[in-house]
């Protein structure tokens, strides 16, 4: 996702990938695959290392960073591809298998860990960006984070690495109740805004990034992953009921399916 907006810097992640979505397609589309649950190949992890993006807008130009040989011997210390143990960064867990999650479509094998309940988004953006995270990377003491839909599987770490946490949200229990599109917050009040699955529920998305954009500070940065489902977004705000957007859109409270497009929102 390029971001228009000039004065922060955000790191955007999309890490969610149709199980019917081919390896090489995604990578040709540099787009991450769900790389802290199942295991890869040799082949497939070098390639994937290749031509995984992080996607940065600051203040003076957008830059696009491949990830380097320290995310490669950092990846090695996870995946193990001599025996099928798996180990969750987020609560230290390890074991030989993640649980399965989701129905139909939405089906992984391994999905969730046993203990703490993280799914692959929770791993993939702590252990891709925990170091970046840190307030010293950003010549600050600490964070003042805004928290949108908080989910308890990372809530602890965003705390720890937090002087001032703010969870939101406009239906389930939060520190606040608020509505993204209409955040009522201070402008340039935020170094850190992390928005997980968020974004789908919500039919006007931009309006939603334009507020984030307004509450960042300068060089603040925002973490924001939404599910991709294919190479295009669909959207069709007719469909109202229920029924009609689970067909539609896989999940009842959805509004759209995300496309591989997403990136140039």
């Amino acid at each position: 996702m390029v971001l228009k907006q000039n004065f922060a810097e955000v790191f955007v992640i999309s890490n969610d990938i149709s199980s019917d979505l081919p390896f090489f397609e995604c990578l040709s589309q540099k787009v991450p695959m769900k790389i802290i649950s199942e295991q890869l190949s040799y082949k497939q992890y070098s390639a994937l290392l290749k031509n995984f993006d992080l996607i940065i807008s600051n203040r003076l130009h957008t830059t696009i960073l491949s990830i380097v040989s320290r995310q490669f011997f950092k990846l090695l210390n996870i995946v193990n591809y001599s025996s099928t143990r798996r180990e969750c960064n987020v609560c230290g867990w390890n074991g030989f298998n993640f649980l399965p999650y989701g129905v139909g479509i939405k089906h992984r094998r391994e999905a969730q860990c046993p203990k703490c309940k993280s799914f692959e988004r929770h791993r993939a953006v702590k252990f891709l960006l925990n170091d970046d995270l840190k307030p010293e990377s950003y010549d600050q003491s600490t964070h003042d984070t805004l928290h949108v839909a908080p989910e308890v599987q990372i809530s602890d770490w965003l705390q720890s690495i937090s002087d001032s946490y703010l969870s939101i949200d406009l239906f389930n229990p939060a520190m606040e109740k608020m509505d993204l599109t209409s955040l009522k917050l201070s402008d340039e009040s935020k170094t850190l805004v992390f928005c997980s699955h968020v974004l789908e529920h919500i039919v006007d998305d931009l309006k939603a990034i334009s507020e984030i954009f307004r509450v960042l500070k300068p060089g603040g940065i925002a973490i924001i992953q939404v599910p991709i489902w294919q190479g295009k977004t669909y959207e069709d705000f007719s469909i109202t009921s229920k029924a009609g957007r689970l067909k539609a859109f896989l999940q009842e409270d959805h509004v759209r399916l995300y496309g591989l497009d997403f990136k140039n929102v």
